[in-house]
């Protein structure tokens, strides 16, 4: 029990700092230790948890099965506003009714595959952790995740609520908006949000 606490907070906490292989190996880690005392609670809690590192790594289709495997689950009350969220977002990356047919297939896998994309998961983790940088677009060279951010600050959104909305750490929205600011040449929200409205960003 303690082996799967443990390593439950510890990825939460590495995942501030965008490790985001190791994330998935202690997501993991946790949720066989759950699985094992048949703590279905913390199971959904931890598929939840593997649900963002699916997002984060730009792997929405799994993080639509996985969001199926959790709906098997009793829901954990401390993980059902970032479930929502996560739907919600998966719903923006890949479409309502491609959306419905993932979760619903994630949601008839035996437990055996549930794990088997589990563990594919963590490898694309790895990948995504030590990819380069994406190439950037021809909107004031701009990345498509920094398009991303600024069209939420241009929303009003605060870093945090940012962070919440797009499934990133709040560093990792305030290292994006600096970017921006620079690429832009720019020194405030307000300008960068008139400066892409301009460009047609927007």
């Amino acid at each position: 029990w303690l082996i799967g606490e443990s390593a439950a907070d510890l990825g939460r906490a590495l995942h501030q700092e965008g490790e985001l292989g190791r994330v998935a190996t202690l997501m993991r880690e946790g949720l066989l230790a759950f699985t094992e005392f048949r703590n279905l609670v913390e199971i959904h809690a931890s598929l939840a948890d593997l649900t963002l590192v699916a997002l984060v790594a730009d792997q929405p289709m799994r993080a639509a099965q996985l969001l199926g495997v959790a709906r098997t689950f009793p829901t954990h009350t401390g993980r059902a506003d970032m479930i929502a969220r996560a739907v919600t977002y998966t719903h923006s990356r890949i479409g309502e009714a491609v959306f419905a047919t993932e979760a619903e297939a994630g949601g008839r896998l035996a437990w055996h595959d549930v794990l088997a994309e589990i563990d594919a998961l963590v490898e694309a983790a790895f990948d995504a952790t030590t990819a380069p940088p994406p190439t950037p677009t021809p909107a004031c060279g701009l990345s498509r995740r920094e398009i991303e951010v600024l069209q939420v600050v241009a929303e009003g959104y605060s870093s945090r609520e940012i962070a919440e909305t797009l499934f990133l750490s709040e560093r990792t929205v305030e290292t994006h908006i600096f970017h921006i600011y620079n690429k832009l040449n720019v020194s405030s929200r307000a300008a960068a949000t008139a400066h892409a409205i301009r460009l047609g960003l927007l």
